[in-house]
């Protein structure tokens, strides 16, 4: 049922921006190129814009390296290399690049299935989470995107499993394999810097500095950010345009807590369909919440000492240092929200503490069996309606704007001879530049562009044809000035924290 999941409608959903930067830096392009080459004012076709989202010949993966070293340092190599690779074989298509993301994401099942068993040495556990993973349309919507969090979700799996192994085993081998998989971990996103930090609590508390397990954990640990420190030090040196996400901001604490409340149902079910339905929204979140806190409670109760223990410390050091960015946010103004792709350490402890207790509930021989089997049927049931209503729609809701993109999209179809004008500033990172990127796979072949960094490059609308209709796209005020014209709206404006305006002159 999960491979069914990751693997139907690949196409179906919006490429959205963030996507088109994996194809730009899988590519081997840089944001500077796409600006000083197709962004200079000139007329161009969308397949202009697709071309910077496809490998050239002459390209390799010194040029993927190179784009993200430049330009985008917060994402390490490891799974745009991946991409680079993947599109010489099957293709730039979004469906194409997707089953890249899917089959990554297979591999969290014999991973979770694998962490369980160090932890509990119960094959109970690890099957109930292994249910818990293939049903969730948390994870189904990671494994459908063309992004390395599917990936990263494997590694920081391996590196927990191999953590606790190597403890168990304390050899030269168990350790080596625990240094490979935490290595390719930070390789492939840096957050897993934040459970590393985890692992040395956690065995602290539990071996206290016993030599040959402190020391060959510190020798394993030292070799690996020693491995990691170029790409640490390029993160450094381009510190100034990390950007996680956590920039959203909400009227009130009310609305943040509702949003955290959301995205923990989001792990188990869907609950967007209902957020129109006020009351049924918050008996489901509610309940859930307190499902959750029971099987907590449980594995606090019940679970192995070691186990609860590295569980508990796993999700704290994953949660609370962006918590922290998310109060800092507090004290600046306004009440920033966490994307939950960053939390997927969490959401996996999270998991695996409900597998443990749905486990433990199973192995009873009392009422609390058929509890445990309600409660695990419920999950399993809701998570597959989930993810299938997930898969039948357009756009999901970690990418809201994509829903304006498309509505865009189909405005601009419906014109004859559109001619869309917009200005990419030059320390935009990204934002008008994935979206024109985005909207360049959903536009028809005969639309035109006209999009520059410098506003004085702009000739756009000299003698222009009497059927051309001129759009302008998230026209800023000084664009707006020198077109020295009066705009309608056309489209929808986006919802606030996007900016997807169209506009027709």
């Amino acid at each position: 049922m999960g491979i069914i999941f990751r693997f139907s409608h690949l196409g179906a959903k919006v490429y959205w921006q963030d996507e088109s930067f994996t194809s730009l830096r899988g590519a081997g392009y840089t944001e500077a190129q796409l600006k000083s080459e197709a962004f200079n004012g000139g007329s161009i076709s969308p397949s202009t814009l697709l071309s910077y989202q496809r490998p050239q010949p002459q390209s390799g993966f010194s040029e993927t390296i190179h784009s993200l070293a430049l330009e985008d340092a917060q994402h390490p190599p490891v799974y745009y290399l991946l991409v680079r690779a993947w599109m010489s074989l099957f293709g730039s298509s979004p469906a194409a690049l997707r089953g890249l993301a899917a089959v990554c994401s297979l591999f969290a099942f014999p991973a979770i299935y694998w962490l369980c068993r160090e932890l509990f040495d119960t094959k109970l556990t690890g099957m109930v989470a292994i249910a818990v993973v293939v049903t969730s349309p948390f994870h189904l919507l990671y494994a459908q995107e063309s992004r390395e969090y599917s990936l990263w979700g494997v590694t920081i799996l391996l590196s927990a499993a191999t953590f606790i192994r190597a403890i168990r085993l304390n050899t030269v081998h168990s350790w080596l394999l625990y240094s490979l998989s935490t290595l390719i971990s930070l390789y492939t996103f840096p957050l897993t810097v934040f459970p590393i930090g985890g692992y040395c609590l956690y065995l602290l508390l539990q071996k206290g500095y016993q030599k040959p397990v402190f020391y060959n954990y510190l020798i394993a640990s030292g070799a690996t950010l020693f491995l990691f420190a170029p790409w640490l030090i390029i993160f450094a040196n381009n510190f100034n345009r990390v950007h996680l996400g956590v920039d959203q901001t909400f009227p009130s604490i009310k609305e943040a807590l509702t949003i955290w409340l959301t995205n923990l149902n989001r792990i188990f079910i869907n609950i967007d369909v209902l957020l129109y339905r006020q009351k049924l929204f918050l008996l489901i979140a509610i309940s859930t919440l307190l499902i959750v806190c029971y099987c907590i409670y449980r594995l606090i109760l019940k679970a192995p000492k070691p186990a609860k223990r590295f569980l508990l410390i796993w999700m704290a050091f994953t949660t609370l240092p962006l918590i922290t960015i998310m109060l800092m946010g507090k004290v600046m103004g306004g009440e920033p929200t966490i994307p939950p792709r960053l939390l997927t350490p969490a959401v996996f402890g999270l998991q695996i503490s409900v597998a443990y207790a749905f486990a433990d509930l199973l192995s009873q021989k009392n009422r609390l069996r058929l509890v445990g089997m309600g409660l695990t049927a419920l999950t399993i049931i809701t998570g597959v309606l989930s993810c299938g209503i997930l898969l039948n729609t357009d756009t999901v809701w970690s990418k809201r704007s994509d829903r304006y993109t498309l509505l865009m999209a189909k405005e601009i179809n419906q014109m004859e001879a559109p001619l869309l004008i917009a200005e990419v500033e030059p320390n935009d990172v990204g934002d008008r530049s994935g979206y024109l990127l985005s909207l360049s796979r959903l536009v028809a072949p005969d639309v035109r562009f006209k999009v520059a960094v410098n506003p004085d490059d702009f000739h756009p609308i000299d003698n222009p044809k009497s059927q051309d209709t001129i759009l302008l796209f998230q026209p800023t005020e000084e664009m707006n000035r020198r077109l020295g014209q009066l705009v309608t709206p056309l489209a929808p404006q986006p919802v606030e924290g996007t900016k997807t305006g169209l506009q027709r002159l």
